[in-house]
């Protein structure tokens, strides 16, 4: 599947609003990470596309943890957020040593990553027998909140026809195992579903939902405009809005 990879740049313009707004990710995720890598305390991680630090802050207490990223103000909540090594750099310019890592994770970030090189180079910083952990999500079309924004997000968004989002992740996620499976890089290839719900204010909601790739792409009048009908069809919704999230994870170990 396409993707216009330069737009990658344009999350760290809405950092704050990512911070503040996106739902904090299952802790069933990262025991199945723990367990599944057998980490020992003081081992190296790097989470890839680290943000603010959302995902890397669960590995801070017993690993060696870094996270990257090519957003200057992610890397500055980050810091600000968490005691661990955060780097402002992309994954394919990072100079790490040889065998650095035991595990390299990266959440709602790895399809912004070159694939001609991705998993090549995430071998090649793998210590032997390492393990990568990769996150994608969306939200679940069960509430009426979420359809009544879909439709919404569809007459914005008319490529996709999916609120936005959703078929375009699952697709990453498809193509990502396809590509693990094929590479001759990794063994014991795993994906795994997790479901969480998230309280949301309708203020939340309209942040999270601007911090879309595709939204905050918009022009302003248009993305003012679409925000503008959201709000006024959610405006009678019971608050908070309950919604369910999907989790795919995608896990591999090295050859």
């Amino acid at each position: 599947m396409r993707i216009n990879r330069k737009l990658k740049t344009t999350f760290n313009k809405v950092s704050r609003l990512y911070e503040s707004a996106r739902p904090e990710y299952p802790k069933s995720i990262y025991s199945y990470i723990k367990k599944l890598s057998k980490l020992k305390k003081g081992e190296k991680i790097l989470d890839v596309g680290c943000g603010s630090g959302q995902f890397t802050k669960f590995f801070i207490r017993n690993f060696n943890a870094t996270g990257i990223d090519i957003g200057e103000n992610f890397i500055k909540i980050a810091k600000n957020n968490n005691k661990a090594k955060f780097i402002c750099t992309s994954f394919e310019k990072c100079k790490f040593p040889k065998e650095s890592f035991d595990l390299i994770t990266s959440a709602q970030a790895w399809h912004w990553i070159e694939p001609k090189t991705s998993l090549k180079k995430a071998h090649k910083l793998l210590k032997n027998q390492g393990h990568i952990a990769f996150i994608w999500y969306f939200t679940d079309d069960s509430s009426s909140v979420v359809k009544k924004a879909g439709k919404i997000f569809d007459k914005y968004q008319k490529k996709y026809k999916t609120y936005g989002n959703r078929s375009r992740l699952i697709q990453y996620s498809a193509e990502t195992r396809k590509k693990l499976s094929s590479c001759g890089f990794f063994t014991n290839i795993e994906k795994n579903i997790y479901v969480k719900n998230e309280k949301f204010s309708l203020e939340r909601y309209v942040a999270f939902i601007s911090t879309y790739g595709w939204v905050h792409n918009l022009p302003e009048e248009k993305r003012n405009k679409m925000i503008k009908e959201i709000r006024k069809v959610l405006q009678n919704e019971k608050q908070p809005f309950v919604i369910k999230f999907k989790y795919i994870m995608l896990t591999a170990q090295k050859k």
